[in-house]
């Protein structure tokens, strides 16, 4: 069996070298390049899809709302593909808390329970960092609440799209 051949592009943002992973036609993660579990990837440059990360992370980060959809390819438990699809619906420029969360889970799935701490648990495993919002995501009454990539970034990315918090 062939092992699948992924893609890397190093893009330099405010919060750090973001590494945006492709399988040649779709996003399949982006994180911190320092979260590179291995370099298992082939760096290429003239992918397509790079080029429209490109395009929006170059808006999103000059505090446009990129009109550009990328495609993607989520990959994690249907729990966790349940509550990044949740996620990605919050606008730009707005905020949920986890309980927001859990209720929109609970409404659109007809339950009656659901663990916060299994949805913080979902939220810290999303593999594509700004694309699925998980920084739009505070704390009651807005508090700034835990961020895989460090409270520092989320600040810098509730910034970029003014977003408020209590620290």
């Amino acid at each position: 069996m062939n092992k699948q051949i992924l893609y890397k592009y190093i893009y330099s943002s405010p919060i750090g070298n973001l590494a945006f992973i492709s399988n040649g036609k779709y996003l399949t993660k982006i994180v911190l390049e320092e979260e590179l579990e291995n370099n298992d990837y082939q760096l290429n440059n003239d992918l397509a899809i790079f080029k429209q990360c490109q395009q929006y992370f170059n808006e999103y980060f000059k505090q446009k709302i990129p009109n550009i959809k990328l495609p993607y390819i989520l990959e994690g438990t249907e729990f966790q593909k349940k509550i990044w699809l949740i996620i990605k619906d919050i606008p730009y420029g707005h905020s949920m808390t986890y309980k927001d969360i859990g209720k929109l889970y609970l409404k659109k799935y007809n339950l009656n329970n659901i663990s916060y701490q299994a949805i913080g648990h979902a939220i810290s495993k999303n593999p594509l960092l700004i694309l699925i919002p998980c920084h739009r995501i505070l704390g009651q009454n807005n508090k700034l609440t835990g961020f895989r990539i460090g409270i520092n970034n989320k600040k810098i990315l509730l910034d970029i799209e003014n977003i408020n918090y209590q620290e």
